[in-house]
């Protein structure tokens, strides 16, 4: 199985971190955050490929070509125009592929969660969230199928924010989005076409850690280590 990580943007809200680096090297826990991702893929994953773009030579000198034995290709996204363009670029990488892993290079997830994903055809990661304003927001019906997606909703009885991780298919190169948003093509219009027209679950994560801002690192820290301390409590005591 191969999956793509999306590691092009320009971490605006990041700065003056990311003035020198890219957001997806900047560290939590002793590692960059995109190594965190790698680590997070299932390990039926045999191949990578990252889409990098802003600074995209720190990255690549960063990962390397390969990370513990699985080979990284590097696809560059020489114009800004959004996530499903990026995508796209992938194509000729994932032609021999049916299905595939796509995330997003900046966030902390649960490794379970998205082994989990590989239960379906087409999944998607969600989280719990307080306010639904901020985020994607997905409506599923009695049996985990997806019914909607809807960009931060101004309300919406749904709390499952998608945490931008996915299970696709080659399905999903059938719905490029129609028009752009500011300039920039979004997948999430994309996987919110596919949805309506292929059976697509959802899959709630335990833990989800976003970061936009210079302050969400020091939550990641902590998130982290409360992490680590409740695997340890769940571990049998050393004889």
């Amino acid at each position: 199985m191969k999956a793509v990580i999306l590691a092009a943007g320009e971490g605006i809200r990041m700065r003056p971190l990311t003035t020198h680096t890219p957001k997806p090297m900047l560290p939590v826990g002793g590692k960059p955050l995109i190594v965190h991702m790698i680590d997070a893929l299932p390990p039926q994953v045999t191949e990578i490929a990252i889409v990098t773009g802003y600074l995209a030579e720190a990255i690549e000198r960063g990962i390397g070509s390969s990370y513990r034995e699985c080979p990284i290709t590097y696809i560059r996204q020489e114009r800004k125009l959004g996530t499903a363009d990026a995508l796209w670029l992938c194509r000729e990488f994932l032609a021999d592929s049916d299905r595939f892993i796509l995330a997003y290079a900046d966030d902390l997830h649960d490794p379970i969660a998205i082994r989990q994903l590989l239960e379906f055809d087409r999944a998607l990661l969600v989280h719990e969230v307080a306010d639904p304003s901020r985020f994607g927001i997905v409506t599923v019906n009695e049996e985990g199928v997806i019914t909607s997606i809807i960009e931060k909703p101004v309300s919406s009885q749904s709390r499952l924010a998608a945490v931008g991780v996915y299970l696709l298919d080659q399905k999903i190169f059938d719905h490029y989005p129609r028009e752009p948003k500011g300039g920039e093509f979004f997948l999430t219009d994309s996987i919110s076409e596919l949805a309506l027209r292929e059976p697509f679950h959802a899959v709630g994560s335990q833990f989800w850690v976003p970061i936009g801002y210079p302050s969400d690192l020091d939550l990641a820290e902590h998130a982290l280590r409360r992490r680590g301390d409740a695997v340890a409590l769940k571990l049998p005591a050393a004889a």
